[in-house]
């Protein structure tokens, strides 16, 4: 944990370091934004390896908040990943 529980002006270390240790057995879609001024997008490679269960990466043409911009999209992974 960061001093005072205060986060960097970056977080993407912290997340990185609890997410290298963690493995996700369940079923998932992540998702990119094509537009996302703060992440860049990619096809979930970075990432794949930590998910063991049946997994699929999206990528939508919209910014950073996808369940926002793209509902319809949104809506259909959360439908398809429980279907999974």
């Amino acid at each position: 944990m960061y001093p005072g529980n205060k986060w960097p002006a970056n977080a993407s270390g912290y997340v990185g370091v609890r997410f290298a240790a963690t493995a996700i057995a369940v079923p998932a879609i992540t998702i990119d934004g094509k537009s996302d001024p703060f992440t860049a997008p990619g096809n979930g490679a970075a990432y794949r390896d930590k998910f063991t269960g049946k997994y699929e990466h999206r990528v939508f043409p919209v910014g950073h908040n996808v369940p926002q911009e793209a509902p319809q999209a949104f809506a259909r992974a959360v439908i398809d990943v429980d279907h999974f």
